[in-house]
């Protein structure tokens, strides 16, 4: 039985360095990966494009699968993976292998 609480809200950025000339905004927007996970379903913000699908759990890790992006109906693709770090603190390997992972921060736990 899976024991790890993955729903809640989470959040992270990958701290894209900034070169002279470029905006800090910008680069902060694309770094950024806020992640909510609810009752088997998923909605994923990730480098300003939103997506959403259906995890499984799979005890330390989870697998996360895309079925709309950008509010589009998408064949069915995997997204990345999850693995948790401790109760508050997840990583997210997204389905690029050249980029990687993310540490997600937990926001927000759903009230029991």
């Amino acid at each position: 039985m899976d024991r790890y609480q993955w729903d809640g809200q989470w959040s992270g950025n990958r701290n894209y360095p900034v070169k002279t000339g470029d905006n800090p905004v910008v680069a902060h927007t694309l770094g950024k990966v806020d992640l909510t996970l609810k009752d088997g379903r998923y909605e994923l913000f990730e480098g300003g494009i939103p997506r959403s699908g259906v995890f499984d759990r799979g005890g330390a890790t989870l697998k996360l699968t895309s079925t709309l992006v950008m509010e589009h109906k998408m064949p069915t693709s995997a997204d990345g993976a999850l693995r948790q770090i401790d109760p508050d603190t997840i990583e997210y390997f997204g389905g690029r292998s050249d980029i990687s992972p993310v540490r997600l921060k937990r926001e927000a736990q759903p009230a029991k």
